[in-house]
């Protein structure tokens, strides 16, 4: 909060793990750049995005590489959203769902091609 009592920051820690931090990069970039397409205009968001972030925290290319491939294993032996919808009856999870299998199809079909376009547009 500020002195005006207004919000400032919100911290969410509630996926909150020890991680190196390019997996949150990688993360960011599909939620924030992709969001489930893959056309070239999301490609100049993610290329955009991480040109910011590097501005200010370098990315080792061979980290990034491994992260991107990382994300997709971990999305495709995640079970989060189905528990939550199936176990717990949370119905807000709803729309992940079919988002994560958009980005299941898209990554098994495509891991290679993604990877190489996101790596030709930083290793400029």
């Amino acid at each position: 909060f500020d002195d005006k009592e207004q919000v400032t920051h919100v911290f969410d820690f509630e996926k909150a793990q020890i991680q190196p931090s390019v997996l949150e990069v990688v993360r960011s970039i599909n939620f924030l750049c992709f969001g489930g397409e893959f056309s070239e205009d999301q490609f100049e968001s993610a290329e955009h995005f991480l040109r910011c972030y590097e501005a200010i925290i370098p990315v080792d290319r061979d980290y990034l590489r491994n992260a991107i491939w990382f994300w997709h294993f971990r999305q495709a032996y995640s079970l989060w959203e189905h528990t939550e919808h199936y176990e717990k009856n949370n119905a807000r999870v709803d729309d992940l769902v079919e988002k994560r299998y958009g980005y299941l199809k898209y990554y098994s079909e495509n891991i290679e091609t993604h990877v190489e376009k996101i790596m030709n547009r930083i290793s400029k």
